[in-house]
């Protein structure tokens, strides 16, 4: 994450007929964010040089990273389900809850902010319908990395739009010996 940084600088000039300027220059990261303010004057070409040049860095980034990794997402959030996976035969008997987590990566959701109209998206009420008919009605599994991956195939299967799936899966309630939250597994996928 220390890697992930970026830097902005911002100039401009103290009055139309000075022919220095003043720029401000921040680098921004996960762990600390710092401005300085630097003064350029015409004879200090090589400040002018390196300011240049920083911009153009900051730019190119911005362009291959951002534009290239664009994409919208469709959230799926803590769907509760009642089903009766699992190793034990006390899981498979009696059943326990799961909690389901979905991203759906899609190249553009623009049609569907543009129009308006459902029918250019993931309609996540039917994406509800098919995770829970999967989770709940679908065959009984032992292992939960089974059910994520029917969930992952049912999604990308239903809905052209979708490239990518992240799933997430877990068992809040786990018959183990320790102090847990939950234990799961998540599964990414993308249409092949």
């Amino acid at each position: 994450l220390r890697s992930l940084s970026r830097a902005l600088s911002v100039s401009f000039r103290t009055s139309r007929a000075s022919k220095s300027w003043w720029s401000f220059e921040s680098a921004l990261s996960f762990s600390r964010a710092q401005t300085r303010v630097v003064h350029h004057h015409p004879s200090s070409a090589s400040a002018s040089a390196s300011l240049l040049d920083r911009r153009q860095h900051v730019r190119s980034n911005f362009t291959s990273s951002a534009v290239d990794e664009c994409s919208d997402k469709i959230l799926l959030n803590d769907l509760q389900f009642h089903a009766y996976h699992g190793v034990l035969p006390s899981e498979k008997e009696l059943g326990q809850k799961f909690l389901v987590n979905v991203e759906m990566t899609a190249t553009s959701l623009r049609d569907a902010s543009r129009t308006d109209d459902v029918s250019h998206t993931v309609d996540y009420a039917k994406a509800f319908r098919l995770i829970r008919t999967l989770v709940v009605s679908g065959p009984q599994r032992d292992l939960i990395e089974t059910v994520g991956e029917d969930i992952c195939e049912g999604l990308l299967r239903e809905f052209r739009l979708v490239e990518k799936v992240k799933v997430r899966v877990e068992k809040p309630c786990v018959a183990i010996d320790g102090d847990v939250r939950s234990l799961g597994i998540e599964l990414n996928r993308r249409r092949r």
